[in-house]
């Protein structure tokens, strides 16, 4: 059959195909590509006629590969676009009563001008932790933006690039909610806020980028018997929103203490007998398990629940810390701060 239905050639390559000796399904293979897998982007590439990577190729991989937020790079990628749809942009398509920015006035708005060249994105600049002045450097596009970052000696020292394209992606987000929340609710909150939010993003972002985020904890139900008694603490700029003990406070230490007292008087009331404390805030933990007399955090002195038995969980590893763990169970006393702490048992 195969003789009579190819020439000569085609039907001695055919019989020559080696068939294995199990029975085996056909299934497609991809011939643009060594593996057999088929891939849009192989195939787009092969649609294009050509096979080398383009420049834009190396750019987008980097975003998708670079070790920032999942967030961040969809506002990279935004950025690289250039699809916010800011005023200058829909003007080309509808009419509106103004294109300035709606939080300066002084330009067409722009996401570039949102990002470097509005009043509010000056005063964040300056007042995060690069103190950068921005009338100082004279760019006028993103990727002018980026070649100028790009050179070394034009950043802050011991600054990276990655690092300041976190900075100006989480400027880029706060001020284009900013933005919105002017725009569509017609609210402005006061540029002290804002900085004190961006500020606070940029911190936590460049520890997810440089991987400085350690001791995860996994978590895992206690033993039989047992309760878990997390922990924690949500504040913003006004203060702590968790309910305290004695008085709201904005330090986030001393609200981390707090809370632990607070979830030992609950467990006190639920007349608990075996309690596993578990908390997020590594210094709150190790401080307020340690033997008096060890050094601690002076915030904490007087936040000292009497008696814990904290349990951390890592992958392999795992970590027990306890002060005077009574044999029968966990004995919880609140700590008096008027009474000396060498007598609180």
């Amino acid at each position: 059959m195969v003789k009579r239905l190819f020439n000569r050639s085609d039907a001695k390559a055919i019989l020559n195909i080696q068939l294995p000796e199990d029975d085996t399904k056909d299934g497609w293979m991809w011939m643009g590509e060594p593996s057999g897998l088929f891939s849009i982007r192989l195939a787009c590439r092969t649609i294009r006629g050509g096979t080398s990577i383009t420049q834009a190729d190396t750019k987008w991989k980097i975003i998708w590969k670079s070790a920032i937020h999942p967030r961040l790079k969809l506002i990279w990628w935004q950025l690289e676009r250039d699809v916010f749809q800011t005023r200058g942009k829909l003007a080309n398509f509808m009419d509106l009563n103004t294109v300035h920015c709606p939080m300066c006035g002084e330009d067409v708005e722009t996401i570039f001008h949102l990002l470097w060249k509005c009043s509010l994105a000056k005063a964040i600049w300056f007042n995060s932790s690069m103190g950068l002045r921005v009338e100082l450097i004279d760019v006028n596009g993103w990727d002018q933006w980026k070649d100028w970052f790009m050179v070394d000696t034009h950043r802050p020292p011991n600054l990276t690039f990655l690092e300041i394209i976190v900075t100006a992606l989480c400027v880029v987000e706060t001020v284009w909610q900013e933005r919105n929340s002017i725009v569509h609710s017609q609210l402005r909150r006061p540029i002290s806020k804002v900085a004190f939010t961006v500020n606070s993003k940029i911190r936590d972002h460049i520890m997810v980028a440089s991987n400085a985020v350690v001791d995860f904890c996994e978590w895992r139900p206690p033993p039989e018997s047992w309760l878990c008694c997390n922990y924690d603490i949500a504040y913003d700029e006004d203060g702590v929103i968790l309910a305290t003990v004695r008085s709201s406070t904005t330090d986030l230490l001393i609200g981390e203490g707090l809370a632990v007292c607070m979830a030992a008087e609950l467990m006190i009331e639920m007349r608990a007998k075996y309690v596993i404390f578990q908390s997020d805030n590594v210094e709150v933990t190790r401080d307020l398990s340690t033997d008096i007399g060890i050094d601690i955090h002076f915030k904490l002195t007087h936040l000292r629940v009497c008696t814990m038995y904290i349990l951390l969980q890592n992958g392999k590893r795992r970590q027990s810390i306890n002060r005077n763990l009574d044999p029968q169970g966990v004995c919880l006393n609140k700590y008096d701060p008027k009474s000396n702490p060498s007598e609180s048992k």
